[in-house]
């Protein structure tokens, strides 16, 4: 389809619903309470009829609540962010390069199998130099409350890169589009302003072909296009680009970026294949109140301050003007106006002391917590264990299980980089000349949770005891990291040595020979 004519909107119009959510996700994610006041107060200043009244029970929206100064956020959607980044990758993840050739039983040719290994370590060299365990924790990171996040490959050497690399693009820069529920363009974009004009430059990333645009314009219009040429952002593309301001890929089914959504599909939009945020219109209400209550308790605990009522008399006079003063402990004391009594003695110095309603505070924000962490798909207090002791690998799946289920639901949607991965394969050898054949690309996540060795060697004794396994299955069971070439070498050395050796009269002594008369012989040696 190419690149947008003259004068469209810009995000276009179908996509405005969903960065005006964006917008608000990105709002709580960033945890600025400067920016939560401004994003709430200019909804509620707009005095649209129903707006206002809906806007003014936002505890960030209502004045009376005291300015935004002295109001406290609870960082819980970042937090959030960060357990679902950490959920998916912080174990790692593995991309392992694919055999296409196989034997009539369905085992890898072996004849290819140098070819395999030097495709996997060119592209564990790749991945080294996009640092992309990094970006993957990031992407997964911004995915959570922006609902998906971009990938795309580069390689500009004018630029002075070694190799091509994948970076990431949040989703307030993407606009994905899809056909038959697949994946057919991505379009990238970012703006510059000069004066009153508007600069949009925009990437699109099409099979077999790259657009790249220049626009003039204003905020929300596209405007004009424009030669590459006319703003620095995109001066030095112009040379790479054709007639069509395009650049061909390697053949036309390369496809060098990719959307991934967050969960699917969005109650909001039920059409749209674009991903969910975490942050439900119901979780952002819990935000809000998780907020109001924190605020509330350190209000609470700056009422509460002890202090004592004190005749103003009895207060050391700094001169005319000057007011009085009270030099030790004068935080403690609040000056009333009183006169000594008849009879000549003082006033009685009363002491006030608010109480702070703690446990009541902690409880409803413990409440509001769980629903919230639970609401955005995940086991609130999986990482503590009842007791406060470690907890084994069994015991905090099982109590993470609403956690492990959502990650094995979003797992699915990831698996769209494999293809990324040939792609990067692709433009290695077209453009950087590695060398190495482009092959088709697994992607391998561990569990999120590795039990310990103890715990694996106690399952691998339970198998051999019920003598149901096989050593294969055992050895795969305590390394379920090896490929079947590693388990097979094991297996032969465990039964190599098994024949060298009979564990049931291993430190014995050996046995005695019976001479052929019936009396005992030497030991055998």
């Amino acid at each position: 389809m190419g690149l947008p004519g003259k004068g469209e909107a810009w995000p276009p119009a179908d996509h405005t619903a969903r960065y005006s959510r964006m917008k608000t996700a990105a709002t709580w994610y960033a945890g600025s309470p400067a920016q939560l006041g401004d994003l709430y107060g200019s909804v509620a200043s707009r005095g649209q009829e129903g707006v206002l009244n809906r806007a003014l029970r936002w505890f960030w929206s209502t004045p009376e609540q005291g300015p935004t100064e002295h109001k406290l956020h609870v960082p819980l959607p970042r937090d959030i962010a960060v357990m679902n980044s950490e959920l998916l990758f912080s174990e790692g993840v593995r991309f392992v390069v694919q055999h296409t050739r196989f034997t009539e039983d369905g085992t890898p040719d072996e004849s290819q199998d140098a070819e395999v290994a030097a495709t996997q370590a060119r592209l564990d060299e790749l991945l080294d130099y996009s640092n992309f365990e990094s970006v993957l924790l990031a992407a997964a990171e911004t995915c959570s409350p922006l609902g998906s996040v971009g990938l795309r490959i580069g390689w500009q050497k004018s630029a002075g890169l070694k190799m091509p690399v994948i970076m990431r693009v949040d989703a307030d820069a993407i606009v994905p589009e899809y056909r038959w529920g697949q994946l057919t363009a991505v379009t990238f974009w970012r703006t510059a302003s000069v004066g009153s004009v508007v600069y949009f430059h925009l990437e699109r990333h099409e099979r077999g072909r790259i657009f790249h645009g220049l626009y003039a314009g204003q905020d929300g219009n596209l405007g004009n296009p424009v030669p590459l040429t006319d703003h620095e952002m995109t001066r030095d593309l112009a040379p790479l680009v054709d007639e069509q301001s395009s650049i061909a890929l390697v053949d036309d089914e390369t496809f060098t970026a990719v959307s991934v959504p967050n969960a699917l599909p969005d109650p909001e939009d039920r059409h749209s294949l674009a991903g969910r945020s975490d942050y439900s219109p119901g979780v952002l209400t819990l935000f809000d109140a998780i907020d109001r209550t924190y605020t509330s308790l350190l209000r609470d605990i700056e009422d509460g301050r002890s202090r004592l009522i004190i005749a103003d008399y009895m207060l050391n006079s700094n001169g005319a003007g000057r007011g009085v003063s009270f030099d030790e402990d004068q935080h403690l004391f609040t000056r009333v106006k009183a006169a000594p009594a008849e009879d000549g003695t003082n006033p009685p110095i009363e002491q006030v002391q608010f109480r702070i309603r703690v446990d009541e505070h902690l409880r409803t924000l413990d409440n509001l917590i769980s629903r919230a962490v639970r609401m955005s798909g995940y086991s609130p207090d999986a990482d503590q264990a009842d007791s406060g002791g470690q907890q084994t690998a069994t015991e905090y799946v099982g109590k993470a299980r609403r956690s492990m289920q959502t990650r094995r639901k979003k797992l699915r949607y990831w698996q769209s980089l494999e293809g990324l991965m040939e792609s990067l394969l692709k433009v290695d050898a077209a453009y950087f000349g590695s060398g190495v054949v482009p092959l088709p690309v697994r992607m391998e996540v561990p569990a999120a949770v590795q039990p310990s060795m103890r715990e694996l060697a106690e399952t691998v004794s339970l198998l051999r005891q019920t003598e149901a396994t096989s050593i294969a299955v055992r050895v795969r069971a305590l390394h379920p990291d090896w490929d079947q070439k590693d388990v097979d070498a094991e297996v032969d050395r465990i039964q190599s040595e098994s024949s060298v050796v009979d564990p049931a009269t291993f430190g014995l002594p050996a046995p005695v020979r019976a001479n052929s008369d019936g009396t005992s012989g030497e030991q055998d040696e």
